[in-house]
This record gives structure tokens, C-alpha cells and sequence, in this order.
């Protein structure tokens, strides 16, 4: 353009399409920023004072440090930092936004249910230090705290006793069948059921008013698993990046629950697995980041067993805007310019999504990668070998099986494993045919009255039928903050953490290496559930320790364990007198 023989006409077109191309860009990136329930930078204050405070100031001076990046004007850069006070206009014309809003207004979490779920966590969190001491911990996960779930969405809790050693017999299998006492007795929870037995014990409550009457708010409580802290938190960050996914996630999981597509024992897929895939299309079509590639550091923990975990993304919104200042910073800003996951109209959003996996996605060999926020084949290099075959235990005995081909989704926490694992040709039928009809009717005429409803299934408004219709981008932004506070994950590397078999006693000190040694069906033979304090002898229940203690003359309370009582080592029983472990 600077050479002189260079035609009058022929610089002006050049130089006008540079500056269309520049104000182009610039318009992108300010519409990324620019929307409330889309922005990066924090939404309204937390339910937490103190560090939700602290977040919402780095995430603005995060905002400024990327307008200068790319270098806007510094009062452009302000406009980014203050765009959470308005609302997001995109799509706001849909009818489809609006049913969305409509229907989900109905069963957003409300703050009596909110303190409700709260209030069971702390019950039990009391119960837990009652008996195992004052370090007891307990921490929630699953939809309750990743933001996808809704008002009536269980809560998970897992409980957590970080003094267990080798010699501790309290934290075991039999720790429930005490905590399923304790509950009965407690005036404000009702046990639904108690599996011990279970690969994972599990014990389900619900919360009961101060009347006695039931309220619909449950939990399931565990002993130590706490892997899927991390699935959780992985959702949680990328909800508070893209504050649509939440409530997209749900719409896509209220369609394939009401089409019998979203239960593996049913052959299909996992509702976790259907948020999966709602990531993975934001990423692919609209430039949502992966959080594992933003780490600052990826690699994959790998401990003694055949089983690998990745643990490693930025596990908070100020983090990633930290990396993708960074990335900005060194690659001028493109991984930005081109990203639509907060400038987007749910409606749009939900049209794309049925278009991406009916038209566009590998059905037979693309792998739904949250992981590596790219489109690569199953067999490829950074897909485990796993993806494609297992092992399982058929018939008392450790057999390779292959997995279908089809519907591939990794999960991005145990990167071994596919979770189509429930697939076959029949049932991913089902799912495709199911996806192939969404998308024919959300793209014949997307200004069609009630095509939502006719999408889900349903003729009436679920849930509070009281509660007011919000607006898109207001019903965005408070879906996030209802929701319950995700777990921490500030302990030095919860991979440290030391816990046992349940099935077999065996201690580790890592629950990853637990969790290898349960895949591995390493363990085989389960822990009695109590022990006689005399002889030690093990037994499955309570009933048939007192009945072996009435007959015997042993006194005293049944206890859980796996190690000989004191007085027993005194009077000179042998291990040959309790059973085998």
C-alpha cells in the first residue's frame, strides 16, 4: 500500500476494508464483554461477602488488563468492567428466549430453598464431628453446586476425616448404618434409603420442616469420594465463564430425561454426560476455552494403577481471565476476537446445539473432548487407548471388552473413560433420532409458539407456579447465584488425601490410588460391616453381632473395624477366630 505507484482507487478500497476489518473486530470484542449474564467479569455480588468482593475487583481489573491487551481505548476499557449492570438484549425479540425463560423461571432455585439445602448439609456436617470429631468435614457436589441443576436437584455430599490412619476403624462402611441411626432420631431428617453394600455405600436423607412434614429436599451422602469435587468445580468454573451454559444445560437435560435418553442403566447416556456436550459445542462453535488448556501447567497425574486423572485446568473465573489475558497478550488476541458464548441468544444457542450434533458432529468417531476444546477422532494422539476398549469383571474374572464406536464422550477428569460405555447400536439410535427430530422442529419455523413445550414434552408450567417470569438475560444471571457454593479445592493437592477400601479395608494414602485399586477389583473381600469388641469377629448387621454377644456372654457396644480390640489381643484370641479379610 505504501509504494507510490500504487492506484488512488485501488489504496482507498484497500485501506477501507483494513479499517471494516479493525472496527469489525473491535465490535466483537466488545459485544463478548458487553452483556451481563455473558460477561467475564464477576456478576452480582455472591452470597459470600469478603473474597466474592475480592474476585469481582480482580475480574475488573482483569477486564482492563485484556482492554489494554488489545488495545482499546481506556474508556472502552471501563465500558467492559462496568458491563454487568446491563442486560443482555441478544435474542431478546426470540420467542424461544422467552419460553426458556418461562419455563425455567418456574423451578429456579428460590433462597428458601437455597437455606434449605444449606441446612441439610450443616445437619449433617453436625452428625459427622458428633462422631468423628471436630475435623469432620462434609463438602457438596453434583447440580446442586455446578449450577445445573434446579430448585428440587438432590444434593451429594461427600464426608471427608482427614486424621484416618491405618488403625482408625471409625471411618468405614459402618460409619452410615451410625449416621442412619443418628438420623432417625434427629427431628428435622427422614432416611429414604441405605445402600452399605453398595461399590459406593450411600445413605439418602431428606430434610424434614419443624413440623415434621416432608419438604422434597434430599441428599446422598458418601465417604470420602471426593474425585467428583473436581467434576464439579471443572462445571462450576466454566458456568461462571459462560453463565448461559447452566441454564442451557438444563433445557437439554429436561429433553432428554422427557425422551428416556438420559439413564445408563436404560442403555443411553448419563445426564452429566448430556452437560458434557453442551460444553464441548460451546467451545467448538462459539470459542468458549477449555480450562485444561488455560492451566498453566498440563500434564496428567498418573499414580501406581492402569488408571489416569487430569487435574489440572484453572479452577476459577479470575484464573481463567488471567490465562486468557496471557493468551491474548502473545497471540494478539485472537482466541478472543472469534468467541460467541456470551454474545449469543439462548434461543440461537439451543438451535445450534441440536444443528451441531445432528449436521455437523462425527457421530461415529469424534470424541465430545472438554478436555482439549477441539474436534479430534477417537484413536488419535491425546485420547487414552481406553477410549476405545475396557476392562470389566464378567463371570468372577477381569475381561477386555470393547466400547461402541459411536457418541464418544471423555470425561475430563477420569480421561480414561468413555461414557458411552452404556451404548449400543439400538440406544445410540435412539439418541440420534431423538436429536435429528429436535433439530427438525426448532429449525421448520424458529418464531413458532410454544415450541419449547412441544420440545419437552409438556403442556403446563412446572414447579412454582407463583414465582414470576424473569427476563433472559435477568433469569441468566440469577441461575448462578442460587446456586450452592462449590467445593473448596484450596488444600495443598486433594490428591494427598488419605482414605480406604471400603470393601476390603485396605488404606491409601491417595484417594486416586483408591479409586485404582477399586477399578481394578484388586479388593476381594468385604469389611464386616460391625465387630464384637471382645473377640473381634465380624458380621454383616448389627442384629447378628448381639445375637453372637447374647449367646457368647461378649458384652458391650458393636464397633466397626478392622483390627483387634486391645482386651481381645489380652485374652489371647487368635485372627483365626474372626473371619477373613
Amino acid at each position: 500500500l505504501r509504494r507510490p505507484t500504487a492506484h488512488p482507487a485501488t489504496f482507498r478500497k484497500a485501506m477501507g476494508a483494513c479499517r471494516g476489518i479493525a472496527l469489525l473486530a473491535l465490535g466483537t470484542c466488545f459485544a463478548y464483554f458487553s452483556s451481563p449474564s455473558t460477561s467475564l467479569v464477576s456478576p452480582r455480588r455472591s452470597h459470600s461477602r469478603g473474597p466474592a468482593t475480592q474476585n469481582s475487583q480482580r475480574s475488573r481489573g482483569g477486564t482492563h488488563r485484556l482492554g489494554r491487551v488489545l488495545g482499546l481505548h481506556p474508556q472502552v476499557s471501563g465500558a467492559l468492567a462496568a458491563a454487568g449492570a446491563t442486560s443482555n438484549r441478544a435474542g431478546l425479540d426470540d420467542p424461544l428466549d422467552l419460553e426458556i425463560a418461562e419455563i425455567l423461571s418456574a423451578v429456579l432455585t428460590q433462597p428458601e430453598a437455597r437455606e434449605a439445602k444449606l441446612a441439610l448439609m450443616e445437619i449433617v456436617g453436625q452428625l459427622a464431628r458428633d462422631y468423628l470429631g471436630p475435623n469432620a468435614s462434609v463438602y457438596g457436589y453434583g447440580s446442586s453446586m455446578n449450577a445445573c441443576g434446579e430448585a428440587q436437584s438432590d444434593v451429594d455430599m461427600v464426608i471427608f476425616y482427614p486424621e484416618v490412619q491405618d488403625d482408625d476403624a471409625r471411618f468405614s462402611p459402618a460409619f452410615l448404618s451410625t449416621l442412619k441411626d443418628a438420623a432417625e432420631e434427629h427431628p428435622q431428617l427422614s432416611v429414604l434409603t441405605h445402600r452399605p453394600d453398595a461399590r459406593i455405600p450411600i445413605l439418602s436423607l431428606e430434610l424434614l420442616s419443624q413440623q415434621g412434614s416432608s419438604t422434597g429436599y434430599t441428599c446422598d451422602v458418601s465417604l470420602g469420594i471426593m474425585l467428583p469435587l473436581y467434576n464439579t468445580r471443572l462445571l462450576r468454573t466454566y458456568a461462571e465463564l459462560a453463565p448461559a451454559l447452566p441454564v442451557l444445560a438444563v433445557v437439554v437435560k429436561r429433553w432428554a430425561k422427557a425422551h428416556s435418553i438420559a439413564l445408563t442403566y436404560t442403555g443411553h447416556i448419563s445426564s452429566y454426560s448430556w452437560t458434557l456436550t453442551m460444553v464441548y459445542y460451546l467451545q467448538i462453535c462459539h470459542g468458549l476455552p477449555s480450562l485444561h488448556a488455560l492451566a498453566p501447567q498440563r500434564t496428567t497425574a498418573r499414580s501406581s494403577g492402569p488408571k489416569r486423572f487430569n487435574t489440572d485446568f484453572v479452577k476459577s473465573k479470575v484464573e481463567a481471565i488471567d490465562s486468557m489475558v496471557a493468551a491474548a497478550a502473545s497471540s494478539g488476541g485472537v482466541p478472543l476476537i472469534n468467541a460467541t458464548f456470551n454474545s449469543t441468544g439462548l434461543g440461537d444457542l439451543l438451535r445450534g446445539f441440536f444443528k451441531f450434533y445432528s449436521e455437523e458432529f462425527g457421530w461415529n468417531d469424534e470424541v465430545v473432548s472438554p478436555r482439549l476444546g477441539t474436534r479430534r477422532k477417537r484413536g488419535k494422539r491425546g485420547f487414552s487407548e481406553h477410549l476405545a476398549h475396557t476392562r470389566i469383571k464378567l463371570r468372577g474374572s477381569l475381561q477386555d471388552v470393547d466400547l461402541p464406536p459411536f457418541l464418544n464422550i471423555e470425561d475430563p477428569i477420569e480421561v480414561q473413560k468413555n461414557l458411552n460405555f452404556a451404548l449400543d447400536a439400538t440406544t445410540a439410535g435412539e439418541i440420534r433420532e431423538a436429536l435429528l427430530a429436535a433439530h427438525s422442529l426448532l429449525s421448520a419455523d424458529p418464531g413458532a409458539p410454544d415450541i419449547l413445550h412441544k420440545l419437552l414434552l409438556r403442556t403446563l408450567r412446572d414447579g412454582d407456579s407463583s414465582t414470576p417470569v424473569l427476563q433472559p438475560g435477568q433469569l441468566v444471571q440469577e441461575w448462578l447465584q442460587a446456586s450452592l457454593p462449590p467445593p473448596p479445592l484450596d488444600r495443598e493437592g486433594q490428591e494427598k488425601w488419605s482414605c480406604r477400601c471400603f470393601r476390603c479395608g485396605s488404606f491409601f494414602k491417595t484417594f486416586i490410588a483408591r479409586w485404582e485399586h477399586e477399578n481394578a477389583y484388586a479388593c476381594k473381600t468385604a469389611l464386616p460391616l460391625f465387630r464384637c469388641p471382645v473377640c473381634t469377629k465380624g458380621f454383616a448387621n448389627r442384629e447378628d453381632c448381639y445375637a453372637h454377644q447374647e449367646a457368647s456372654g461378649h458384652d458391650g457396644t458393636p464397633k466397626a473395624g478392622r483390627t483387634k480390640s486391645r482386651y481381645a489381643a489380652s485374652q489371647g484370641f487368635q485372627d483365626s477366630d474372626a473371619p477373613e479379610e
